[in-house]
C-alpha cells in the first residue's frame, strides 16, 4: 500500500534461477522506462518456466518464458 501511494510499482520477477544484480538493474531500467514509474524488483525462483522470464507488473503480465512459448505453440498446432 505505502508503494502505490508513493508512485512506486512492484514487479515480480520469476526466472528459472536468482538473477544476477546487472539483470535486475537492467530490467528495473527498461520497466521504469516503459511504464513512467519507480520500480522495485522482486525476483522469485521458479523452475517450472523452464527458460525465460515471466514479469508482472503494474496489473500487466509480460510472459518471455519457455513454458508460455510452448504452450502457445500447442495452441496453434491444435487448430
Amino acid at each position: 500500500m505505502f508503494f502505490k501511494k508513493s508512485g512506486i510499482e512492484i514487479a515480480q520477477v520469476g526466472s528459472v534461477t536468482k538473477l544476477s544484480e546487472t539483470e535486475l538493474n537492467n530490467i528495473k531500467e527498461k520497466l521504469e522506462k516503459l511504464f513512467n514509474k519507480t520500480i522495485n524488483i522482486e525476483n522469485q525462483e521458479n523452475p517450472d518456466l523452464i527458460a525465460g522470464l515471466k514479469i508482472q507488473v503494474a496489473g500487466k503480465v509480460i510472459d518471455s518464458s519457455l513454458k508460455n512459448k510452448l504452450k502457445n505453440l500447442r495452441q496453434v498446432l491444435e487448430q
